[in-house]
């Protein structure tokens, strides 16, 4: 469980640390705020994926 969630951890800060690399390297316009969006959306994800899987679990079982 604790490796579960080091490894959960992990990818958010794998996810943030690469969405302010390309917010670094984007240039000033349209596209930025875009990348700014999808990197935004991309960690939402990431963040409720365990309650997620979590919540189909409990409704799988008996």
């Amino acid at each position: 469980m604790i490796a579960l969630i080091g490894h959960w951890v992990r990818s958010l800060i794998i996810i943030v640390l690469l969405g302010n690399l390309a917010d670094f390297v984007l240039p000033k316009g349209d596209l930025k705020k875009y990348a700014g969006l999808v990197v935004g959306l991309v960690l939402l994800l990431a963040m409720v994926s365990p309650v997620w899987s979590l919540i189909h679990q409990v409704g799988k079982s008996p």
